[in-house]
C-alpha cells in the first residue's frame, strides 16, 4: 500500500459540491458516522492538508534547478519559503531572484488551485502522508487510545479486551470522517501497534467504512468509484441496519439508571448492542491477523 498514491477524484469534487449532492439517506448516514465515530478538527485538517501540498509542490517545482537547491530541500521538508529564502540569501545571494519568482509560482497554485479543490489535488501525495494528515488533524484533547465517542471508546474497549492487551496504547483509533479519506471509503482506522522479531515497534493500520446501506447498493457505489478512477482504501465494511441504529440512538439518549436496571426492553438493547460491537470487533481483528 505504501508505494501506491490514491488516484484522482473527480475534477469538480469539492467538499461543498459534495455536501450539496448528498441524498436524504447519505447525509443521515453521515450523521451517524459523525455520531459514532467522532470529527475532526476542521481548522487543523485544512492547516495540515495545505502544510503538506505546500511541502510537495516547491518540492516539484524545485526539480529543474541544480543541486543545491534540490538538497536543501531535501534536508528541510518542513521549512516554508520565508525561512529557505533568508537561509539561502545568506549563502547564495545569485539564486535569490529566480527563488522569490518560484515562491511566487508556488503561493498562486496554492491561492488558485489547491485550496478549492484539495481533494483531487491529495490524491498526488503519498499514502502514508494522507493518513499522517488525518491522524494530526483529530479533534480537541484527543487521545488514541480512548476515543471521545461512546461508540469508538467502546469498540476500541472490546478489541482490546477480546486481544488480551496489557496496554490499550498498543491500539490507537482515528476518525477519519469528513476527510479525503472519507471519499476513499474511510471512515475510520485502527492501529494495532506490535513490536517485530527484532524488537522494532512496527504497526498495521485496518481501515473501515461504517454504512446504513444495503450490502447490494454499497457494492453499487464502489463499483461506480473505480469505474470513475477514484480509489478504495477501505479494508472491510461494516453494516448498520435501521434497527440497530435506532437501538443506538436511544441507549445513547439521556435515560434514568434506577429504570434501566428494571427495563426489560433496555437490557434487550444492551445486548443488541454489545452483538454489534462484538461482530464489528471480530471482523476488525480477523483483518488485522491475516496481515500480521
Amino acid at each position: 500500500m505504501n508505494d501506491t498514491k490514491i488516484k484522482n477524484i473527480k475534477n469538480n469534487t469539492t467538499p461543498e459540491r459534495v455536501a450539496s449532492s448528498l441524498s436524504e439517506n447519505e447525509k443521515e448516514g453521515k450523521l451517524i458516522e459523525k455520531g459514532c465515530l467522532g470529527s475532526i478538527n476542521k481548522k487543523n485538517y485544512q492547516e495540515n492538508v495545505e502544510r503538506d501540498l505546500y511541502s510537495f509542490y516547491i518540492k516539484k517545482i524545485s526539480q529543474d534547478l541544480d543541486d543545491y537547491f534540490n538538497d536543501y530541500m531535501d534536508q528541510n521538508p518542513n521549512k516554508d519559503p520565508y525561512s529557505f529564502l533568508l537561509e539561502i540569501q545568506k549563502e547564495n545571494p545569485a539564486r535569490l531572484e529566480e527563488l522569490k519568482r518560484i515562491q511566487q509560482r508556488v503561493k498562486k497554485i496554492m491561492n488558485e488551485r489547491v485550496r478549492s479543490e484539495r481533494l483531487r489535488f491529495l490524491g498526488q501525495i503519498e499514502i502514508e502522508d494522507q493518513f499522517e494528515i488525518v491522524e494530526e488533524s483529530q479533534g480537541e484533547d484527543f487521545e488514541p487510545s480512548e476515543p471521545k465517542t461512546k461508540f469508538a471508546y467502546d469498540l476500541h474497549a472490546t478489541i482490546a479486551e477480546k486481544l488480551n492487551l496489557d496496554n490499550f496504547e498498543d491500539l490507537e483509533y482515528y476518525t477519519a470522517v469528513g476527510t479525503h479519506l472519507d471519499n476513499c471509503g474511510v471512515d475510520a482506522f485502527f492501529k494495532f501497534k506490535y513490536q517485530d522479531e527484532k524488537g522494532k515497534e512496527k504497526f498495521i493500520r485496518v481501515c473501515f467504512d461504517i454504512t446504513i446501506n444495503t450490502p447490494e447498493e454499497k457494492r453499487r457505489q464502489e463499483t461506480e468509484k473505480r469505474r470513475a478512477g477514484e480509489t478504495i482504501l477501505t479494508d472491510l465494511v461494516l453494516f448498520l441496519s435501521n434497527d440497530e441504529i435506532e437501538t443506538i440512538k436511544e441507549l445513547y439518549s439521556n435515560r434514568n439508571k434506577k429504570e434501566e436496571k428494571n427495563d426489560v426492553r433496555f437490557q434487550k438493547m444492551r445486548r443488541e448492542y454489545k452483538f454489534i460491537l462484538n461482530d464489528f470487533a471480530n471482523k476488525i481483528i480477523n483483518q488485522y491477523k491475516k496481515r500480521r
